[in-house]
């Protein structure tokens, strides 16, 4: 990792034997992870609330039924 050849950019860096293009910016990375770790938490908390929206229709249904046998 030392003999990278440095580019235009302040954080990019060319690997001269694979020829890849390489982003040195741990920041950048780090807050990557905690923006893609909050999306997935915000994901499953909307397939959480979905399931609780069918339950509770699939409960309201079966409240109707019941009601109206009697």
């Amino acid at each position: 990792m030392t003999n990278l050849i440095p580019t235009n950019h302040d954080s990019f860096f060319r690997d001269p034997s694979s020829t890849a293009v390489i982003n040195t910016n741990v920041d950048a990375l780090n807050a990557y992870k905690k923006q893609r770790e909050r999306l997935l938490k915000t994901d499953k908390v909307f397939d959480e609330v979905e399931e609780l929206k069918q339950e509770i229709s699939e409960i309201k249904s079966m409240l109707s039924q019941l009601l109206n046998r009697n």
